[in-house]
């Protein structure tokens, strides 16, 4: 069996994105770089019917630079909800365990 990689799990969290009706918006690690003060940005913005969240991808032993935390931070101090995880915590957060869908 293969260990699930980064782009592995970002395109497991779009298809059941999908699958629910929802629309997973990417930033591509290319352009984070070149965008003024996007150090730490998350890799996605998941838009559902009722609630948006960042999803900052870690799969393995991943671990979250100084740069990712300070972006949490900020989110959070404005509100917002950011993930950390796979595709399994998108599906924990969502509440969607147990109901058959698949990513």
């Amino acid at each position: 069996m293969n260990r699930p990689t980064h782009k592995t799990a970002i395109e497991a969290i779009r298809r059941l994105v999908s699958a629910l009706g929802g629309v997973c918006n990417v930033l591509p690690q290319s352009s984070r770089g070149s965008l003024h003060g996007s150090a730490g940005i998350s890799d996605l913005y998941l838009q559902m019917q009722d609630q948006s969240v960042w999803v900052e991808v870690k799969v393995g032993k991943d671990k979250l630079s100084p740069a990712q935390v300070a972006f949490i931070a900020r989110e959070h101090a404005c509100g917002g909800a950011v993930l950390v995880g796979d595709v399994d915590t998108v599906i924990e957060f969502l509440g969607i365990e147990g109901r058959g869908v698949k990513p």
